[in-house]
């Protein structure tokens, strides 16, 4: 009999740590629901212009929206311009910029209901004239991104490991 508790206290466990770190997908999807955010891969940039690459999402999107300012995190100056599918990149232009200045960027699409996350922040790789990176910079990529997700997944692995390693041997504690 305490075998059963055990068993089935583990059971529990288990699934209420399947379902937090691995949500079940819904049966339906939900068309105001955009997964995955557009990757800005590439800037093109001149001393007062940069144009931005990034894939494109084709699921209903109707504009993107692009935020920039002079470090990442910094969302001083944005724009949203309409799009619709696109089977290549998706570029815009941004003009008017400081060529004293680098600045940083990122790019998210919008639906008629919803907005995507927005992509990491990337630096257009601009040296001002007379001006020397600061130490340690790297130009390009400025964030990666949020690594939660892959810390929860892992975190999710791990207790579901122990869980079943408890269960597995739980025969022997009665």
């Amino acid at each position: 009999m305490k075998t059963q508790h055990i068993k089935a206290a583990l059971f529990f466990f288990l699934l209420l740590a399947s379902s937090i770190f691995f949500p079940v997908q819904k049966a339906f999807a939900d068309p105001c629901t955009i997964p995955n955010g557009p990757n800005l891969y590439q800037i093109n940039r001149t001393s007062k212009q940069a144009t931005l690459f990034f894939t494109p999402i084709n699921d209903g999107i109707k504009s993107y929206s692009i935020v920039y300012g002079l470090r990442v995190d910094d969302e001083k100056y944005g724009i949203t311009f309409n799009s619709g599918s696109s089977t290549g990149a998706v570029s815009y232009t941004i003009n008017d910029l400081d060529p004293n200045f680098q600045y940083y960027f990122r790019v998210r699409a919008n639906t008629s209901c919803t907005s995507s996350p927005w992509s990491g922040w990337v630096g257009d790789k601009h040296v001002p004239s007379g001006k020397q990176p600061q130490e340690g910079a790297v130009a390009g990529i400025a964030s990666p991104g949020s690594n939660i997700a892959f810390i929860a997944s892992i975190a999710g692995f791990g207790i579901m490991f122990l869980g079943l390693i408890l269960f597995k041997f739980s025969s022997k504690l009665a």
